[in-house]
């Protein structure tokens, strides 16, 4: 169901912009386990779930930025552009919190190259230059 879908995925980054990283993990889980979903939004709720199990120290970063790689790794058609940037953008984030600053830059630099070939989403290009400086 189209609707449903997009309702659990605005939930989802409600939650995030809340910041409420338990709340996450567990809708997160619990959709996971019930049903398969469009490749697009399978990946969505599984990068939800690695991102909100390393922020509660249910993973440690090495393991979450492993399988966020796997998820970019994926080569799913049709999933939008931007998710994959946003996952990169994740990742990168998680180097420099842990001290790995010279791959962070490098990889928000490498997203900032393809927004610009992409050019149309400003919201997050502030955001990637924000998180990069």
């Amino acid at each position: 169901d189209i609707e449903r879908n997009k309702q659990l995925k605005d939930r989802i980054i409600m939650l995030c912009k809340q910041k409420k990283y338990k709340e996450i993990y567990n809708k997160v889980w619990n959709e996971l386990k019930k049903e398969e979903y469009h490749p697009e939004l399978q990946q969505f709720l599984q990068w939800q779930y690695y991102v909100a199990a390393y922020i509660l120290k249910k993973i440690d970063y090495e393991y979450c930025i492993l399988e966020l790689k796997k998820l970019l790794n994926q080569q799913l058609a049709g999933i939008d552009v931007y998710q994959n940037l946003y996952i990169e953008n994740a990742i990168a984030n998680i180097y420099a919190e842990n001290g790995y600053f010279k791959k962070s830059i490098e990889l928000f630099e490498n997203i900032l190259k393809q927004l610009e070939a992409l050019h149309d989403n400003k919201e997050f290009d502030v955001k990637v230059r924000h998180n990069h400086a």
